[in-house]
C-alpha cells in the first residue's frame, strides 16, 4: 500500500492532539458556518465603528493632498507621483476613480472603507492557512477590532489599501511556500507587486519575500518554479525610481548627517504600531504581545520559512530607521501607521497563538477563552490618536477664522 503523502506545514500546524473545541470547528459541516459567522460579526464591528467616521471626521491636511493630486488626469497623475513626488500610486489611481463618480471627500474615505473591510476576511484566509479554522477566527477578529484599522479604515489616503495589499500578499505567499506550484508562486509575485505599489515600505516586505523565497529553493530544481516571478520583478522598477524620488526629496540617504530616527524612537514606533494593531494600551497590549509571542513560536516550530518570515518584516522597518540618514530632522514625519503592513501578521500571530492555547481544552473552557479574547479586543482602548482629531481645533477656536473667511470669500474663491 502506498504512504500517504505528507501533511503540509499548515496542515502540520492544525493537525496535532486532541482538540475538543478545534476538531468542532474543523468539521466542515460545522466549521465553514462557524468561521463565516464569526467573519461577519468581525466585519459588522468594524463597518459600525468606521460609517459614522465617513461624515462625521474634519478633513485631514493629507486627504487633500490625495484628493487634489487624485485630480489630475490620469496619465499626468502617474508622471506627477512617479517622477515629480514620488511614492506609491495605486492609491491615487484608485482616488482618481472614486473622484471620476464623486468628486467628494467622502468618496476618499468609503474607498478606505471598502479595503478595510477587504482585508478582514484575507486575514482570516491567512491566520487558517497557519493554525487552522480557530485561529483564522481569531485572526479577523483583531483585524476588525484593531484601532489601527479603525482610525485610518476611514482616512482619505493609502493605509487601508496598505493593510489589504499587505493581507493578501502575505497570505498569498504563505500558499506558495505550501503548494511551491508555477500558479501559486506566480500568484504571490503579483500580490507582492501590490505593495510597493500601495505605499514605500512595501518594497522592504518584497525584498524579505524573495530572501525567504531563494533562501528555500536555492539549489533545488523547484528554483524553476519561481523563474516567471522574474518578470513581475522586472515590474517593480518604476516603484524602485518612484522611492528614490521620494527619498531625494525628503534628502535621505546612507551618507548624510544623522539618523531619520533614534534606536529608541524607532523601536518606540514599533511598539505603538503593535500596541494600535491588538490591546491599545497597558495590559491588554502586553497580553496580546505575549499571545502573538506564543504564536510567533508555534510557527517557527511548525513553518520556519514564514517566522523567519515574519520576523523580519515585523522589525525590518524600524532598523531601517535607525540605518537611514538624512539632511535633516525627520521624526516628526514619522508614524505609527506607516507600519500597517504588519496588521495581517500580527493578527494572524495572535491567532496562532490563542489556537494553540485552547487546542487541548475542553470545550466549555475553550469558548470562554475564545470569547474572552474576542471581547479584550473589542473592548480595548484605541492604542493611536486620529489626526483628524486636534485638541486646538475646537469650534470655539475656530469660529474666529471661520467668520473672516465667510465675511471675505465668495462663493467659487480659491483661498491660498
Amino acid at each position: 500500500m502506498a504512504a500517504p503523502p505528507p501533511a503540509s506545514e499548515s496542515e502540520t500546524l492544525a493537525a496535532r492532539g486532541p482538540r475538543p473545541l478545534a476538531g468542532l470547528l474543523e468539521r466542515p459541516e460545522a466549521g465553514v458556518v462557524a468561521a463565516a459567522l464569526a467573519v461577519f460579526a468581525a466585519l459588522g464591528v468594524l463597518l459600525a465603528r468606521l460609517v459614522p467616521d465617513v461624515s462625521g471626521k474634519p478633513l485631514f491636511d493629507d486627504e487633500v493632498l490625495a484628493g487634489l493630486t487624485a485630480l489630475h488626469p490620469f496619465r499626468e497623475l502617474l508622471d506627477v507621483v512617479l517622477q515629480d513626488r514620488g511614492g506609491a500610486p495605486l492609491h491615487f489611481a484608485f482616488a482618481h476613480v472614486a473622484l471620476s463618480l464623486d468628486a467628494s471627500t467622502e468618496s476618499l474615505r468609503w474607498l478606505s472603507v471598502v479595503f478595510a473591510l477587504a482585508t478582514v476576511p484575507v486575514c482570516y484566509d491567512l491566520g487558517r492557512r497557519l493554525g487552522g479554522r480557530t485561529a483564522g477566527v481569531v485572526a479577523a477578529i483583531i483585524t476588525a477590532t484593531s484601532s489601527m484599522l479603525a482610525v485610518y479604515g476611514t482616512i482619505g489616503r493609502m493605509y487601508a489599501l496598505f493593510a489589504f495589499a499587505s493581507a493578501l500578499a502575505v497570505d498569498l505567499f504563505v500558499r506558495a511556500l505550501e503548494q511551491r506550484t508555477i500558479g501559486a508562486v506566480m500568484a504571490a509575485a503579483v500580490a507582492a507587486w501590490l505593495l510597493p505599489a500601495a505605499h514605500p515600505y512595501g518594497i522592504v516586505v518584497v525584498a524579505i519575500e524573495a530572501a525567504v523565497a531563494i533562501a528555500i529553493w536555492r539549489g533545488r530544481s523547484r528554483l524553476r518554479t519561481a523563474l516567471p516571478v522574474f518578470a513581475v520583478g522586472l515590474a517593480l522598477a518604476p516603484f524602485l525610481i518612484a522611492d528614490l524620488r521620494l527619498s531625494e526629496r525628503f534628502g535621505v540617504g546612507a551618507f548624510e548627517r544623522e539618523s531619520v530616527a533614534a534606536p529608541d524612537f524607532a523601536a518606540e514606533q514599533l511598539g505603538e504600531a503593535l500596541a494600535a494593531f491588538a490591546g491599545g494600551t497597558g495590559a491588554l497590549a502586553l497580553g496580546f504581545f505575549a499571545l502573538a509571542l506564543a504564536g510567533l513560536f508555534v510557527v517557527f516550530r511548525r513553518a520556519p520559512a514564514f517566522g523567519v518570515f515574519a520576523l523580519l518584516a515585523l522589525a525590518a522597518i524600524p532598523f531601517l530607521m535607525v540605518l537611514a540618514k538624512a539632511d535633516e530632522d525627520l521624526m516628526h514625519l514619522l508614524s505609527p501607521r506607516h507600519l500597517m503592513y504588519g496588521l495581517p501578521i500580527w493578527a494572524a500571530l495572535v491567532g496562532v497563538g490563542v489556537a494553540r492555547i485552547v487546542r487541548d481544552l475542553p470545550r466549555a473552557a475553550a469558548a470562554l477563552c475564545l470569547a474572552a479574547v474576542a471581547a479584550a479586543a473589542v473592548f480595548a482602548p484605541s492604542g493611536i490618536s486620529d489626526p483628524r482629531v486636534d485638541a486646538d481645533a475646537t469650534e470655539a477656536v475656530l469660529a474666529a477664522p471661520a467668520d473672516w473667511v465667510r465675511a471675505r470669500a465668495e462663493p467659487g474663491a480659491v483661498l491660498f
